[in-house]
């Protein structure tokens, strides 16, 4: 494949100058790199050039795709690689150009929220996601080009690396490796060679202490995965949640309706309603009074009334004084 696509390259090349693009450079795995940097060493420094656009946090992200597509050790190294660097788009920026392009229709701001998150920065997904929304006014599917785009890198993930993220995606602002570890019910080695695989695509990226996925990715692989595997995961989220709240204290108020909000998608309001009950205090003492109140709501109450007027009336009294 390698020798045939070569020889193409080089008849074509003879006949003059050829450019070899490749977008979306940061999707690559490692195995067409490598089928890659055979092709490129075949091509002679004065018939062409290659261009590789990628999108990526830093420079140095950059540059780590570019040692895979150009490795120094052979040939290669010889033809030079220029690098230039554009600024990722701020969410300011891709605002304005979702703006831009559905107009003259105006953009609600809880919309423009959804489609900057989504589109994370790249330009031909955000415009792709407004297109849809004007079509179709719909948010929560992806349109055809970006569904393809995201369901073939999905498809090439490793079994271990699809678990993390589908683990990652579910936690959300949890996601910290320990958290990974406990809810993927994977081994560290498998975990290591599964973060490594996400954060070399550019699919998940670490910030501090935490995991992230990019939006689209997370969502599509929400979406994709089976009712049973959601509501585990979400069930081994809020246990988890539990255990820290446990062992650290019950510091972190908003972690009570983390639990909560797990405990619903596992199908369990019960133990929603306890995870509520149980920080109704600390959460009548924050700032977080109306999502409480909203997220007891939403499990319906199937308790004793007693357990509703206790832990709502500490709300309410809250929301009283305040």
């Amino acid at each position: 494949m390698i020798a045939a696509l070569s020889d193409v390259v080089a008849a074509i090349s003879e006949d003059g100058p050829i450019v070899i693009a490749i977008d979306d450079g940061q999707w690559a795995e490692s195995a067409s790199w490598s089928m890659l940097a055979h092709l490129f060493a075949a091509l002679p420094v004065a018939a062409g050039v290659c261009v590789i656009a990628l999108h990526a946090d830093t420079e140095e992200d950059a540059a780590k795709v570019y040692r895979q597509a150009f490795p120094t050790d052979n040939a290669i190294s010889e033809m030079g690689v220029d690098t230039l660097w554009l600024s990722p788009l701020s969410e300011e920026e891709i605002r304005m150009l979702c703006i831009a392009r559905a107009e003259p229709r105006a953009v609600p701001s809880t919309i423009l929220d959804t489609l900057a998150r989504r589109a994370g920065g790249i330009p031909l997904v955000a415009e792709a996601l407004v297109d849809r929304w004007l079509e179709l006014d719909d948010v929560a599917a992806l349109p055809p080009l970006v569904s393809r785009l995201v369901s073939a890198r999905l498809d090439r993930l490793s079994p271990s690396a699809y678990g993390v993220l589908e683990t990652i995606a579910v936690l959300g602002p949890d996601a910290d490796l320990r958290a990974v570890e406990w809810v993927s019910l994977l081994d560290r080695t498998s975990i290591l060679a599964a973060t490594r695989e996400l954060e070399t695509t550019g699919i998940a990226c670490f910030s501090e202490s935490t995991i992230s996925a990019r939006a689209l990715w997370a969502d599509a692989v929400v979406q994709r995965a089976p009712t049973s595997t959601q509501r585990l995961l979400h069930q081994y989220a809020a246990e988890w949640l539990q255990h820290v709240t446990a062992t650290q204290g019950p510091y972190d108020h908003r972690r009570h309706l983390a639990i909560a909000a797990h405990w619903l998608e596992a199908g369990d309001p019960v133990r929603a309603q306890h995870s509520l009950s149980g920080g109704a205090e600390t959460l009548a003492a924050s700032s977080f009074v109306n999502e409480a109140a909203a997220m007891t709501d939403a499990a319906e109450i199937a308790g004793p009334l007693d357990w509703r007027t206790s832990a709502l009336g500490r709300l309410d009294r809250h929301v009283v004084r305040t």
